[in-house]
Formats: C-alpha cells, structure tokens, sequence
C-alpha cells in the first residue's frame, strides 16, 4: 500500500493543497493546528506524499527549543523569570512558535509553582502534553510563544 506513494520535498507550489489538507485535520480535531511557512526555519524538513499524481498528505519536522534550569536558588529563578520576555522575543525572531520544557514529576508541588511562574513570564504553558512525554517520571510543558498574557 504505501510502496505506491512517492515522496518528495514541498514547495511553496504545494500551499493550496497543503492548506486544504490541513483544514480538513481541523474539521476532524475540531480546532485549527497550527501552520507556519514550511520552507523556513525552524522547518527542518516538509515532505509531501503523491499517488497517481496527486498530493495525499503532508508531514513535517522543525526544531523546537528545549528549556532547561540548572538551579535552586531562587535569585537565579527571579532572574530568570524577569529575563524570559526577552528570551521568547530573540527565539520568535528565529522562527520558534514554542518552546518545551520536562519537569520532574518528584518535584511535587514545585511542578504546579514552575507552570504559575511560567505564565506569569507571558509564556503560557498549552496545557500538559502527556503523550510525548518520553520518559515515566516528567511533566512535558509547552509553552507558546505566539500567546501573551
């Protein structure tokens, strides 16, 4: 079945098809996904799939930052909260849309305290991703760049 799909790169060429595709995953979700321009950063690679001629799907990989601390001081923490206006501002210029973040789930009710604090920088965590969480033991949090609280 898939030995009859041939892949190939997508070109800008391939918009109107990939926009029709994607809304017809909104109709099905319920809600829009996000979509941005395929042929930058921080796309690493846009494929479409073609059968008897005709583009049937659409996958993508981009790169997304991984936030990550290494302190327990909260003078850094304050620091850090103050600073991330102005890390979400230089990652946005860059083409990011979100960055992700793992918490240890040991870390109790600190956990819930870093999600509080994380929307108080104006990077709202979009609710816990469980799914993608790769190890047992930690809370993946993304947070959007796109949204301002």
């Amino acid at each position: 079945m898939s030995a009859d799909i041939k892949w190939r790169p997508y070109r800008e060429t391939d918009l109107g098809v990939a926009l029709d595709l994607k809304q017809q995953q909104d109709d099905v979700l319920g809600q829009p996904m996000d979509f941005c321009d395929l042929t930058k950063h921080p796309v690493l690679l846009a494929e479409v799939g073609v059968s008897e001629g005709k583009v049937i799907g659409l996958h993508t990989l981009e790169a997304v930052p991984e936030y990550c601390v290494f302190s327990r001081d909260p003078r850094f923490t304050a620091a850090a909260m103050a600073r991330a206006p102005l890390v979400s501002g230089m990652l946005m210029e860059h083409g990011f849309r979100s960055i992700r973040c793992f918490v240890p789930e040991w870390l109790g009710h600190d956990t819930e305290t870093i999600a509080k604090a994380l929307e108080n920088v104006q990077c709202p965590v979009q609710g816990e991703i469980r799914h993608f969480e790769a190890r047992a033991g930690l809370r993946h949090m993304a947070l959007d760049l796109r949204i301002r609280s």
